[in-house]
Formats: structure tokens, C-alpha cells, sequence
């Protein structure tokens, strides 16, 4: 009796969700179809509660995938650019190198040192044959 009395003073001050549980244990613990009657305008408030809880959280959802989906681009498309940029800084650095091999090789006394056997190391110590 407790919780049908509950569940009809919080149903008066619209606590829709509460008033509709006080009058589902009521109404389980003892039965009657004046309180059945008086709970179902709780049952249907409580279904459009339900029903706006479960829309709101299938947009709340959705929009979570979405930023989800944007973000994997995001990094997909920021991995794609570093790559591109390491590898156009890969070519630009194996184009320097061949530049630097060419004008060595251009180099008339890297060209005699090379005829005579005179190869200098990386501290410049001449190494021979």
C-alpha cells in the first residue's frame, strides 16, 4: 500500500520515471484494477520517456561514429602526407647526393687521384692501392 501511495504522490508532482516503478512493485506485490487503471497514464508518460532517452541516445551514438569516421580520415589523410613527405625528402636527398657524385667525379684532381691509386678517407688521410 506504501508504494502505490508513493507512486501516486510522485505521479501529482510529475516524477514520471519514480512514480512509474513505486506503481510497478505496488501493483506486483498486491493487485488491484483501481491502481492498474491509475498507472497507466504513468506507463504511456514513461514510454515516451523511454522512447525520447533511446532517440537521444542514438543520436548521441551516431554522432560519436561520426567524429569517430572523421578522425580515422583525418589520421589516414595526415599519414598519407608524411609519407609523401618523406619520400620527396628521400628523392631530394638521393638528388643531392648524385649532384655531389657528378661534380666530384668532374673534379680533374679527384680524377688523377683516382688514375693513380689516391683515394683520401672521410679525415682525409690518403689511402693507396
Amino acid at each position: 500500500k506504501a508504494f502505490k501511495i508513493r507512486a501516486r504522490a510522485r505521479a501529482k508532482l510529475k516524477h514520471w520515471t519514480e512514480a512509474h516503478s513505486d506503481f510497478q512493485v505496488g501493483l506486483k506485490i498486491d493487485y488491484d484494477e483501481a491502481t492498474y487503471e491509475e498507472s497507466k497514464p504513468v506507463a504511456e508518460k514513461m514510454k515516451e520517456i523511454q522512447a525520447v532517452a533511446a532517440e537521444r541516445r542514438h543520436r548521441t551514438d551516431e554522432a560519436e561514429a561520426q567524429r569517430k569516421l572523421k578522425e580515422a580520415k583525418a589520421a589516414q589523410v595526415a599519414a598519407q602526407e608524411a609519407r609523401a613527405k618523406e619520400e620527396h625528402r628521400r628523392a631530394q636527398e638521393a638528388h643531392e647526393k648524385q649532384l655531389a657524385e657528378s661534380k666530384l667525379a668532374r673534379d680533374p684532381v679527384f680524377q688523377l687521384a683516382k688514375r693513380q691509386g689516391f683515394m683520401t678517407d672521410f679525415m682525409g688521410v690518403k689511402r693507396g692501392r
